[in-house]
């Protein structure tokens, strides 16, 4: 988002204090740049200016390639194609049309102290970049609600999020951002409450997006701080949640590998007492045994000497095999069941940990912009235009972050980005391979 520019909350003139004033007057503060451009201008030398632009473009492009790779992965590989994915997918779309339409702009705008574009494209570059703010926290919020309902209420979670749902999330997500954008804009809500000095004291190229006291207050909750504060009490709810699954989990675990340790010895003492027994009735000679499993039903036959002794012994629910002599048992059952269960309880904690990482660093991002934000009117327009230069690039570099996040902690995405960059995504059969685990 375009910030006021601070230096316009210092008129050059006392008379400026009076709002009723015909004509604003002289602007000091205001330097013809390029020739034919009214504005701020800017204080950084040539070095400063072509080291701030390189850095921007970097920023931009990381944005641009790196958000086009998750959206290239989740629609090439089916193993990425779920309903949270599907967010991610349209956050990476948000973040892609920052890299491509607000960004290039504000480069120029941040470099020079000037705006190029014309007013009209002003106005629409900061729709743009208010909706997609906007846009960005929405969808996080989606995030959290898909990762509370997966986490806290798995069983449902088929009914609860369906794709249906999925798809309006997401449309709601964008429609919202546009209308508080567009709409506020254009009805000029935006300075409603902005004194008429700090209006008159702004210079005409400098594409200052000037905020009242109320519009400033009220954008910034329905922009951030509401959806954050969700997000937050979500991803609170569901680390709690999912420290007690962890912990069930690890007890359920460790019962079903007591159990069958105490099974396989009981298997091992009769299978011991047995052969016992049939050395004792089949006298002296070599001795053979075989065994087959099936249902948990195991059958024995002993061969020795001259004389054979069978057996037949109940194992139960666990299927029994005999390596070199020794009696094993395999879990199945149960035990199998809690073994799926703690690794889609894995896998669900992997996404959220992912998930909720994003979620960090988006708001830790952005909210110094949105506390400047809100305060600077309360402070009569005093924030250094530098400050907020600072805080407007760091909300915008969030954008270029979140592809990072994703190949370093999601062995899924990783696998996808290492196929694609190896272009072996174009051959036959690449949509189906196996990617993380």
């Amino acid at each position: 988002m375009d910030p006021p520019s601070s230096s316009a909350a210092a008129p050059s003139s006392p008379a400026s204090s009076n709002s009723s004033w015909a004509a604003p007057p002289p602007l000091p503060h205001c330097a013809l740049v390029q020739g034919s451009f009214s504005c701020s201008g800017s204080a950084l030398s040539s070095a400063q200016r072509a080291a701030w632009l390189a850095m921007m473009s970097v920023a931009m492009a990381s944005a641009v390639l790196g958000n086009l790779l998750v959206v290239a992965s989740v629609l090439h590989f089916r193993r990425l194609q779920t309903r949270t994915n599907a967010f991610t997918a349209s956050l990476a779309v948000v973040d892609l049309l920052v890299g491509l339409l607000v960004m290039p702009f504000k480069m120029t705008r941040s470099a020079y102290g000037c705006w190029f574009y014309g007013m009209a494209f002003c106005a629409a570059h900061t729709c743009l970049d208010i909706a997609l703010c906007t846009a960005s926290i929405l969808h996080l919020a989606c995030i959290a609600f898909d990762r509370h309902v997966a986490v806290c209420d798995p069983l449902r979670y088929a009914q609860r999020v369906t794709a249906r749902h999925v798809a309006a999330m997401v449309a709601l997500s964008w429609c919202c951002g546009a209308v508080i954008s567009v709409v506020t804009v254009s009805l000029g809500w935006n300075v409603v409450g902005v004194p008429d000095e700090v209006v008159a004291a702004s210079c005409t190229d400098s594409c200052d997006f000037l905020l009242g006291a109320p519009y400033a207050v009220g954008s910034s909750v329905c922009s951030f701080f509401g959806p954050a504060a969700f997000v937050v009490v979500a991803y609170a709810r569901i680390l709690r949640e999912a420290r007690r699954q962890g912990r069930a989990i690890a007890c359920e675990q460790w019962r079903h590998q007591r159990q069958q340790e105490k099974q396989q010895q009981q298997n091992e003492d009769q299978q011991q007492g047995r052969q016992e027994d049939g050395v004792g009735e089949g006298g002296r000679g070599g001795a053979r045994g075989e065994m087959t499993g099936n249902g948990g039903v195991v059958g024995k036959r002993y061969e020795i000497g001259g004389g054979r002794a069978e057996g037949l012994g109940t194992v139960g629910k666990i299927g029994s095999v005999l390596e070199g002599g020794r009696l094993t048992t395999a879990p199945a059952g149960k035990a199998t069941q809690a073994v799926g269960r703690a690794a889609d309880a894995k896998s669900e904690r992997n996404a959220t940990k992912m998930l909720s990482i994003v979620v960090g660093i988006f708001l830790a991002s952005w909210l110094p912009f949105f506390l400047m934000n809100v305060s600077d009117p309360l402070l009569g327009y005093s924030i250094d235009p530098r400050a907020w230069e600072a805080v407007t690039w760091l909300g915008y570099a969030n954008s270029a972050a979140n592809p990072v996040i994703y190949g370093i902690f999601s062995p899924n995405f990783r696998a996808a980005f290492r196929v694609i960059a190896a272009r072996s995504a174009f051959r036959a059969g690449s949509r189906d391979v196996q990617l993380g685990f």
